[in-house]
């Protein structure tokens, strides 16, 4: 029991691509917070977020930081050193491995259509309006999901599929250096992920319930979205009028 707690630490600490590259970084050696920034090219805060989620895989010293004994079995985890704990298979949980997928194919199927052939202000404008519209599809999810106090699967459905597309626009964007990126709403929907996979797996009821902390970060989000689109809209303009 202990060995699968501590595996399941480990799988949670890293179920984002960022602080897998973390992790990587660090097993090389003692690394400081300046050497991971310049390491990574994020933004200080997008840093400081994925350290914190990482619980006990890392301690910091007056050197740096450097794997704890469960960070390296993180790391023999990642590299297939260790077998993953085994889960029961659930309906919930096999619906959400399917959506998985589903968003998977998606967002290959959408990375694709931004052509490396593209000059980088081209990719950064093609991303921008991908991200737009991905924006008003979210806050539409989000206006539906708050007219029940009981939210159908099929709404926290959407709500992980929009949310985990908006993760992905925002990480090309990190990848372009664009500079609109909105760095402040990248935790936001990292959690939202969360909450929506958590729930989903939790319960094989039609209905599940959304938490007065999950009405407050739907809320958040929703505000930093229309922000975002408004901005988003209004460079549009500004490149329209200037072309």
């Amino acid at each position: 029991m202990a060995d699968e707690t501590r595996r399941r630490k480990i799988i949670k600490a890293l179920n984002h691509d960022f602080r897998k590259r973390i992790l990587e970084s660090v097993a090389k050696g003692r690394v400081t917070y300046t050497d991971l920034l310049k390491l990574t090219g994020v933004e200080s805060g997008y840093l400081a977020y994925h350290l914190r989620n990482m619980g006990d895989l890392l301690e910091k010293g007056e050197e740096g930081y450097a794997l704890t004994p469960l960070g390296l079995e993180a790391y023999s985890m990642l590299h297939g050193r260790l077998e993953t704990p085994k889960r029961p298979i659930t309906l919930p949980r096999v619906a959400a491995a399917t959506l998985l997928i589903i968003i998977l194919v998606s967002t290959l199927n959408y990375a694709y259509t931004i052509s490396l052939n593209k000059s980088a202000d081209e990719r950064r404008e093609a991303n921008r309006l991908t991200l737009r519209n991905h924006t008003g599809e979210m806050m539409g999810v989000i206006v539906n999901a708050f007219e029940y106090v009981e939210v159908p699967r099929s709404i926290w459905t959407e709500i992980l599929i929009h949310s985990t597309l908006l993760q992905k626009d925002l990480e090309v964007m990190q990848i372009e250096n664009d500079p609109l990126t909105p760095t402040n709403l990248i935790p936001s929907i990292d959690e939202l992920i969360n909450e929506a996979t958590r729930t989903l797996s939790s319960s094989d009821s039609a209905y599940l319930a959304l938490s007065r902390e999950n009405r407050q970060l739907l809320r958040d989000i929703y505000d930093d979205l229309f922000t975002l689109k408004k901005g988003l809209e209004y460079h549009s303009i500004k490149i329209a009028a200037s072309s």
